[in-house]
């Protein structure tokens, strides 16, 4: 409920995503608050996939992390925004942490998840793979690499 007026309208409020090229998507909020059931296809595949440390890159709402946690993973959700980092404390995100996925230093992981909109790659920083090894900057991840990008425009 918004402090000044009568209660929000779910399907009113949306949340804005902008890029550096100008472009921008729009999307209702309660999308990034939807239950496991709602997840798309692809995102219950990419689920399924997520294997022992699971690293949650821009986790936003902490959407995914949720679900992995109640599948009994460990998982740690990272996000660069401190609103979104409080939203995920808020709703039980164990290990949320305001981060860089290019400068995080700490931990190992067997899995790193990227489901989102708009993740891009900055230049010269995206991954690369060797055998059954995946980089991502200066971390090293063992295991499944998943990334998962909508461009929906509006």
């Amino acid at each position: 409920q918004h402090p000044e007026g009568p209660p929000l309208d779910p399907d009113e409020v949306f949340a804005t995503h902008r890029v550096d090229d100008g472009s921008e998507t729009h999307l209702p909020i309660r999308h990034f608050f939807r239950p496991p059931e709602d997840f798309t296809a692809i995102e219950r595949r990419a689920l399924d996939a997520c294997r022992g440390r699971v690293l949650d890159g821009g986790a936003g709402t902490g959407l995914h992390t949720l679900e992995l946690q109640r599948r009994g993973l460990e998982v740690r959700a990272v996000d660069l925004s401190p609103v979104a980092v409080e939203v995920m404390r808020r709703r039980g995100v164990r290990d949320a942490r305001r981060a860089n996925l290019l400068t995080l230093e700490d931990g190992t992981f067997d899995t790193l998840l990227l489901l989102g909109h708009g993740i891009a790659e900055p230049e010269g920083h995206g991954p690369r793979r060797s055998g059954r090894t995946f980089w991502f900057s200066r971390k090293k991840f063992s295991g499944s690499y998943l990334f998962l990008s909508s461009t929906r425009r509006s």
